[in-house]
Order: C-alpha cells, then sequence, then structure tokens
C-alpha cells in the first residue's frame, strides 16, 4: 500500500470513527461536524439539503427512535474500488 492510500485510508477512517462516536453519544452537532455547510443527505423518506438539516434530522432522530438503546452501527472496511477493480487494491 502506498503511503498516499494509507494516509488516505487513514482521513477516512478517523471521519468515520467520530461519525460512530457522535452516533453513540446522540450527538447531532458531532454528527455533522465534518459535512460542508452544502452537504446533502437522502434519509429513510426525506432529502435532507444542508448541512443544518442533517444536523435537525439526526437530533429529532437521537431524540426518539435513535436513542442509544436501538443504535446498531456496523462499521466497514475502507476499500478504494478503482485500485482494487484494476488490481492494485
Amino acid at each position: 500500500m502506498s503511503d498516499n492510500r494509507a494516509n488516505d485510508t487513514a482521513a477516512i477512517t478517523a471521519v468515520l470513527e467520530s461519525l460512530y462516536k457522535a452516533w453513540d453519544a446522540g450527538d447531532a452537532d458531532a454528527f455533522v461536524a465534518d459535512y460542508t455547510q452544502e452537504a446533502t443527505a437522502i434519509m429513510p423518506g426525506s432529502y435532507r439539503a444542508s448541512r443544518e438539516e442533517v444536523r435537525q434530522g439526526m437530533a429529532a432522530g437521537f431524540a426518539s427512535f435513535l436513542k442509544p438503546a436501538f443504535r446498531i452501527i456496523q462499521r466497514h472496511r475502507v476499500t478504494n474500488l478503482w485500485s482494487d477493480l484494476r488490481g492494485h487494491g
């Protein structure tokens, strides 16, 4: 693995880990900390057109159906699909 790919993987993993921690804490502000102001998200039944809309949606979820007892999050392996498809993974 090249240094660039290792650095990319580490950076992506760090962002995902911060999301997992925010999810586990039920912290909507921390959840969107790495989002740009113009970020958008498609969530079940809705389209969130900005970082603030994503934050509001997560805050509402954390206050209700995403309470800590019901949180499930699956961690995934970070993969560079282009390199893997070309056989350089």
